[in-house]
């Protein structure tokens, strides 16, 4: 058991510095911008019977929501947001460890396309950690292996983030096959393939955001 957290502390660490560096294009020369330095704070108006609605911070949001829907148009930042969400969840789940906290009641997040879920091969399980884990840098010798077996296992404690649903082709398999067991889920979208490739019996179940 030791050795497993060491290997999900291990998955924690290289995720958070994946996602903490500027992976958009830049012109030649251009100095490489730490993610911290380029976020600014986004806030999330929900429509109520108050004329006002109310407003919150999508931090916020993403943390309360079980299953959550972010969309808009191209170039508003869905991926940036979904990089957001991975690596703040990856920093809160190595605090938790770090501060002695039991293995099995930290979330891991996973951090994938809805193309690589789609068309990965296995269970829906199986398209939804493989990816995630195969996508991090290297993380050392067997780190990977068993990091899957480990998750493939988990019925909840797990974050799933999923990217850019209007960029996916038609798959083996439909993205309403990621409500997986108890596990949270946030995926990126914009709102016309939404609307086409997600059944009106599910958009029932998920709150939306946009």
């Amino acid at each position: 058991r030791r050795q497993l957290r060491e290997d999900v502390m291990r998955y924690l660490t290289v995720l958070i510095e994946d996602l903490s560096i500027d992976v958009w294009p830049r012109t030649r020369g251009e100095r490489v911008l730490s993610v911290t330095a380029l976020e600014r704070t986004l806030r999330v108006e929900r429509k109520t019977s108050s004329a006002e609605g109310e407003v919150r911070e999508a931090d916020d949001v993403a943390d309360s929501s079980q299953h959550l829907v972010i969309l808009a148009g191209p170039g508003a930042g869905k991926t940036w947001l979904a990089r957001r969400i991975a690596c703040r969840a990856a920093d809160r789940a190595s605090g938790e460890l770090q501060h002695g906290a039991q293995l099995d009641n930290v979330e891991i997040p996973l951090l994938l396309t809805c193309e690589q879920f789609r068309t990965a091969p296995g269970s829906a399980r199986d398209a939804a950690v493989t990816p995630a884990i195969d996508s991090v840098s290297d993380l050392g010798s067997g780190v990977g292996q068993r990091l899957k077996s480990f998750l493939l296992e988990r019925d909840d404690s797990v974050l799933l983030i999923l990217d850019s649903l209007d960029e996916a082709t038609t798959g083996r398999r439909d993205i309403d096959q990621v409500l997986i067991g108890s596990w949270r889920t946030a995926l990126t979208s914009r709102p016309a393939s939404w609307q086409q490739q997600w059944g009106r019996h599910m958009r029932q179940l998920v709150g939306t955001a946009t």
